[in-house]
């Protein structure tokens, strides 16, 4: 969520989050109502806007990179736990998928 700000030098600043890393654009005003139009108009950059990303691409992605770097026995593996795993959680987006619903998995998979 970017958010304004002024800094030392007398001019407004628009920071937001950009991959993970915070990023400042300047409004180019020294006047506060001149730099609220400003960032009432700023639209992030299309880079720091989320992707979402679904399990299923995610897997498929995941194995077609570890064809080059891991060994067959290590990608039958992956495909394995990765197909109980899709089964266990279902169609959802890699962002809503937590830290409990991989514990529950784990739960699950040990009985």
């Amino acid at each position: 969520m970017p958010t304004l700000f002024k800094r030392s030098n007398g001019f407004y600043y628009i920071c937001y989050d950009e991959s993970g890393k915070r990023k400042w654009q300047s409004t180019g005003e020294r006047n506060k109502t001149e730099a609220f139009r400003k960032f009432d108009k700023f639209d992030q950059p299309q880079s720091a806007k989320q992707i979402t990303t679904t399990l299923q691409g995610f897997i498929k992605d995941f194995l077609q990179d570890a064809e080059s770097s891991f060994s067959i026995g290590s990608q039958t593996i992956f495909r394995t736990v990765f197909a109980h795993f899709s089964k266990f959680i279902g169609a959802r987006n890699l962002d809503s998928i937590t830290v409990k619903d991989v514990d529950l998995y784990r739960m699950a998979r040990a009985k």
